[in-house]
Parts: C-alpha cells; sequence; structure tokens
C-alpha cells in the first residue's frame, strides 16, 4: 500500500492498524508523515494486533527537499516511530530527492 501526501499518512496508518496490518508486503510514503504515532500501540492492541510490528514488512519513504509542507523532521520523526514500532532499520529504504517541493510531476 502505497500514497503521497495525506495518502501516506493514511496509508501508513492503515498498514500498522488494520486488520490487513501484519499482513501486507510492504507500505510505500511519499512526501508524508505518519499520524497519531503516540497512539499507534494502543490502537493496535485495540484491534488484537500485538503492540510491536513482528513481520517483516518493508518500507519505503521518501520526499523531496524542497518539500516546505513536509519538513525533514517529519520525515525523520516517521521512520523512528516505525523503529520503535518494531519495524526493522533494514527493512525501511529511506530516501531524500533534491529539489522540488510538495509536488508530484510527470517523468520525462
Amino acid at each position: 500500500m502505497g500514497g503521497f501526501s495525506q495518502g501516506h499518512a493514511i496509508r501508513l496508518l492503515t498498514g500498522l492498524i488494520s486488520k490487513y496490518a501484519d499482513r501486507l508486503g510492504g507500505l510505500v510514503g511519499l512526501s508524508g508523515y505518519l499520524p497519531l504515532m503516540d497512539q499507534v500501540p494502543q490502537l493496535r492492541k485495540e484491534v488484537g494486533l500485538p503492540k510491536e510490528v513482528k513481520d517483516e514488512v518493508k518500507v519505503f519513504l521518501a520526499r523531496r527537499t524542497g518539500d516546505s509542507m513536509v519538513p525533514k523532521r517529519y520525515h525523520r520523526m516517521c521512520y523512528e516511530a516505525l523503529y520503535e514500532l518494531g519495524i526493522k532499520e533494514e527493512q525501511v529504504a529511506i530516501h531524500e530527492y533534491e529539489g522540488m517541493g510538495h509536488v508530484i510531476t510527470e517523468l520525462s
């Protein structure tokens, strides 16, 4: 599952607390953040999931250096929260691309 901006936020949260959590092949987040990051362990518990993520889900997170909507610290807070939830660092690919801001553009 993946998404851009608010879609990133919703997809990560869904991938962590939905009935499909722990059964996904991967999560992709582009220029977004993880909402409710402090509440995710409790939300997982409420839906019957273990507090920590114990599967081998792969995560790809990316942002552009010119993105003023999602500052670098939000990007960092997102992947640090994933590590605290039990997702192994080697399962998370973190990328920052030079240039543009908070946009999706056509590849040429």
